[in-house]
Order: C-alpha cells, then structure tokens, then sequence
C-alpha cells in the first residue's frame, strides 16, 4: 500500500493556473475583473438563483450560484440577502488572527523525507518547529 504525502497534491505549474484554466473553459466574457461585489442578493431573480451587483460599473448579473472565495474580512464588506447567519456574520466582522510570520528555507535537497518526515510542522517563537515542503517530488 502506497502511503499517502501531501506533497502528492501539488501541481506543475503552480496552484494559481487553476482559476486561468477553469476561467479558460467559460463563455467568452463571463469572467469579470475590477468589478467589485457590492450585494448578493440568493433569491431575486426568476431563476431562484441570485442577483450579484457590481460597483464598477454600476450592474447586476444572474447566476445559479455564487462562490465567495477571499478572506473572511473583505466577505463581511459585501451585503447578503438574505442576511448570512450571525455566528458566519461575526467571523466576516472580526476574524481571529493570530501573529504569524512566514518563512522560506531552501535546501539543497528534501533532507526530511529520508526520516520519514512529511516536511510541515509548527511552532511558537519557543520552539520554532516549522518547515512547509511545497516542492514536487515527481514532476509531470
């Protein structure tokens, strides 16, 4: 039996190429950029889908469905109907954050693996065990 790592979920190329790809296999024109989300109103429309209005310019689109996917801070700036629930609510109006620092360590090889380490690994400014292996042990 094979064991399972992380590092058998990463792509070639990066994981940014996914929303070009999947933007790629939309009609021409239905991805838009600078537009920013100003409602998402679930619902509205005759479809029973929702109604997203934009700021820029001012407009609103119909759509089946909606995905929401950027941080839980800029969420709460967008308006919901119906309201989203309070306890989702409160998160999009005060995330907890924690103080994080990001570090980038280079190796000349995956020392870890040889242990049989999965290569993450966290820690406080006590203990500083952390390392992130985000490299692809079989290209292609």
């Amino acid at each position: 039996m094979q064991k399972e790592v992380p590092e058998g979920y990463l792509f070639d190329g990066g994981a940014a190429q996914l929303p070009l790809k999947l933007a790629a296999q939309l009609p021409r024109g239905d991805v838009r950029l600078n537009q920013p989300v100003m409602e998402i109103n679930q619902g509205k429309n005759a479809s029973g889908g929702a109604t997203v209005t934009v700021r820029t310019p001012d407009a609103a689109f119909t759509c089946r469905a909606v995905i929401v996917a950027m941080p839980p801070h800029c969420m709460g700036r967008i308006r919901y109907t119906p309201p989203m629930p309070s306890v989702r609510d409160m998160l999009t109006h005060s995330p907890p954050m924690g103080n994080v620092i990001k570090v980038l360590a280079l190796y000349q090889t995956p020392w870890w693996r040889g242990k049989d380490m999965s290569g993450t690994g966290y820690g406080d400014l006590r203990t500083l065990e952390f390392v992130a292996d985000s490299t692809n042990p079989a290209p292609g």
